[in-house]
């Protein structure tokens, strides 16, 4: 027998692969000392999964119905519940008095509560209006072309008139809030929705409208001189009645509260896809820390937690990009994009959304994804580096700075043994 000298020279992607190999099975021998305990586990992913599948078909749109919006009455919105108590008009002629007396008790017919104090108003300008006066102001109409009117017959041909309202109590217009944040309208609700709100037009559509409405439906009776009721012949005008259906955008098996509905399964897929590498990875470097499992478990879980909770509306988009480091905001902010073009609903997201955003935010789901690619390989590098240094209960460790040694990278000759054909 005699020795060869046979040089084993590995590059250094073949040396991360193989380390990256001894460090998958020594996970997998670890994993499978204690079977019932990793069962669970998997368990418990395919249960909540299977938990949300069936959130989702319990929320199918099928047990909603058409249904039918009844006509809308401007005075069947009127709240009166205040401290301002008194309609004051001008001019305190004929005609103005005649209408402004009709339209009141108009209201009072249809809110016998309604309070129907009504006087004079003589400085339409409220210059001089003492201000005890101006806090008992319920309602003031001005009718700025009737000061020469003393009956129907001469009534302008258009009668134009100011409705002045109090701001202040539960109902004024918010100015502050009219201006909408761009954390609301980017991560919480659509533009759009903002357009169904009443939060800003509360003293419009529960006062205003409904005084101005009877207004005009009593000038029109004191022009044509008539006393019977309007309501019915101008609904046609005034009235909205309409047979509510299913989107037009919604197969007939449709989700309503489904969450993806405008969103291609593909997008979806591949966020996900891109997910469970980075978890994995993510799992594989944070369980080197520790050598108790279950504490390796439950912080995790905490970690796990928190990081799935948005603490950072209004942030800049580099710190997003930079906080896709954890899986979990990585896989939000991802959701974030398409939920923006889930709640505009107009066309399917596809993969030529990936870079691009519907606001000027600077947010996309492909730079999103390949960094979570990027850290998922950073993960996986420092999970062999803290597992050769840290090897736990099984392996040696190496120095701290094994990975700045030549030998490291590329290990002396081995001997290796041949057989001998020598006869003798």
């Amino acid at each position: 027998m005699e020795p060869d000298r046979n040089s084993h020279r590995h590059g250094g992607c073949i040396k991360f692969l193989s380390d990256f190999r001894a460090l998958f099975i020594k996970t997998f021998l670890l994993a499978i000392r204690k079977p019932g305990q990793t069962i669970t586990e998997i368990l418990l992913a395919y249960t909540f999964m299977g938990f949300l599948l069936g959130m989702r078909y319990i929320l199918d749109r099928r047990y909603s119905s058409a249904y039918r919006i009844p006509a809308f009455r401007p005075q069947d919105a009127l709240f009166f519940n205040t401290s301002a108590n008194v309609i004051y008009y001008y001019p305190g002629n004929t005609c103005a008095e005649t209408i402004v007396n009709n339209a009141i008790d108009d209201i009072t017919a249809e809110w016998p509560t309604f309070n129907n104090t009504i006087q004079v108003m003589t400085d339409p300008t409220l210059a001089s209006t003492p201000n005890t006066t101006i806090l008992s102001i319920y309602a003031f109409i001005y009718f700025t072309n009737l000061d020469s009117c003393t009956d129907a017959s001469t009534m302008p041909d258009e009668v134009q008139y100011t409705l002045r309202l109090q701001e202040n109590g539960p109902f004024y217009y918010r100015a502050q809030s009219v201006k909408i944040s761009p954390n609301d309208y980017m991560w919480k609700r659509a533009p759009e929705d903002f357009c169904q709100g009443n939060s800003t037009i509360a003293n419009y559509t529960n006062r205003f409208v409904g005084i101005q409405y009877s207004i005009d439906m009593n000038i029109i009776k004191y022009v044509t001189n008539t006393t019977q009721d309007l309501t019915s012949s101008v609904s046609v005008v005034t009235g909205l009645s309409m047979l509510v259906m299913p989107s037009s955008g919604a197969r007939a098996n449709s989700i309503s509260k489904a969450l993806f509905n405008s969103t291609h399964w593909t997008v979806l897929w591949t966020i996900l896809f891109v997910y469970s590498i980075q978890v994995s990875a993510f799992s594989v470097l944070f369980g080197q820390f520790f050598k108790r499992p279950l504490l390796a478990k439950l912080l995790g879980f905490v970690v796990w937690v928190i990081t799935f909770i948005d603490f950072y509306p209004g942030v800049p988009v580099g710190a997003r990009y930079f906080l896709c480091i954890f899986p979990n905001t990585g896989l939000m902010f991802c959701l974030q994009v398409l939920l923006q073009y889930e709640r505009r609903t107009i066309g399917i997201t596809t993969f030529s959304q990936l870079y691009s955003n519907i606001f000027p935010y600077p947010l996309y789901i492909g730079i999103c994804l390949l960094l979570m690619l990027i850290y998922s390989v950073i993960y996986l590098f420092l999970a062999i580096y803290v597992e050769r240094v840290n090897p736990g209960e099984f392996g040696v460790a190496q120095s701290w700075n094994y990975l700045f040694k030549r030998s490291y990278w590329k290990p002396s000759a081995t001997s290796v043994v041949k057989p001998s054909d020598s006869n003798g």
